[in-house]
């Protein structure tokens, strides 16, 4: 009996926040309208200023994190597998550029004077407070499974599994995942609406898949004068036969036979 642990951990990192401390990320990005006559054909004096401030920094962070176990016992003529597998789906979405609102002006002298004609930014509706709106982003995927290779003879095995899988439902750790819905009736979109908080979707929790696999090999009997098969040659074959599923809840049906000189 032998029993295989495996943990794994993958995954990459950014944000321009902490390693730019020099950056005035908290001070509003100002633009200026353009200048001048752009319509005129004589006069070409028409420009448009840089604006001020640093441009917005970003924060990303995704991970993956799976752990399995099998366990393998022979039993005669009988190899048994079972065993699991979780793999744990991290995502931030942390828009820390839309934080900071930003302003518009129509001239240098009303940039001059503070008086700006358009504000935009990303705000909380419940307080008017500039937010990024952070969502951390989880995923978890669970699957276990069993298998048995049983050797019918010599020059033949036959696989029988069975494996179920849990795609697991996005959601965010702070409970404020923003989810489109279309309304019920004749016309979906007039009732269209957004909830917040909750999962992305209802997870499926019956995909099992079967699965069934022959495998044959037979020494050549096939002879070396016709020139197509050496004397000590062997002819194998395998058909599979199997079901498998997916996040998005369809189902996969795969039969196929391949045979190889």
């Amino acid at each position: 009996m032998l029993n295989q642990a495996r943990a794994n951990a993958a995954g990459w990192r950014w944000n321009e926040v902490a390693s730019n401390p020099q950056a005035p990320f908290g001070l509003p990005q100002d633009s200026i309208d353009t200048i001048g006559n752009t319509s005129s054909q004589v006069n070409k004096s028409a420009a448009t200023p840089q604006f001020f401030g640093a441009n917005g920094p970003s924060n990303l962070n995704q991970w993956t994190y799976s752990f399995n176990d099998v366990l393998t016992k022979i039993v005669g003529r009988h190899s048994i597998k079972a065993g699991g597998e979780i793999t744990r789906l991290y995502y931030l979405n942390n828009p820390v550029y839309a934080a900071r609102p930003s302003f518009t002006f129509h001239n240098l002298w009303d940039f001059a004077n503070d008086a700006p004609y358009k504000e935009t930014g990303q705000f909380a509706s419940a307080t008017g407070i500039p937010f990024a709106d952070r969502q951390d982003g989880r995923e978890n995927l669970w699957s276990l499974f069993v298998q048995d290779d049983f050797k019918l003879r010599p020059n033949l095995t036959v696989n029988l599994g069975l494996r179920w899988s849990y795609f697991g439902a996005f959601y965010a750790k702070q409970n404020n995942l923003d989810v489109m819905r279309f309304g019920s009736g004749a016309d979906p979109l007039a009732g269209l609406n957004i909830r917040v908080g909750g999962n992305l979707y209802d997870p499926q929790k019956s995909n099992f898949g079967p699965v069934v696999n022959k495998t044959n090999i037979n020494p050549s009997s096939i002879d070396a004068s016709l020139g197509s098969v050496a004397p000590d040659g062997t002819i194998s074959s395998n058909a599979d036969f199997g079901v498998a599923g997916s996040a998005l809840g369809s189902r996969t049906i795969q039969l196929q036979a391949r045979f190889s000189f």
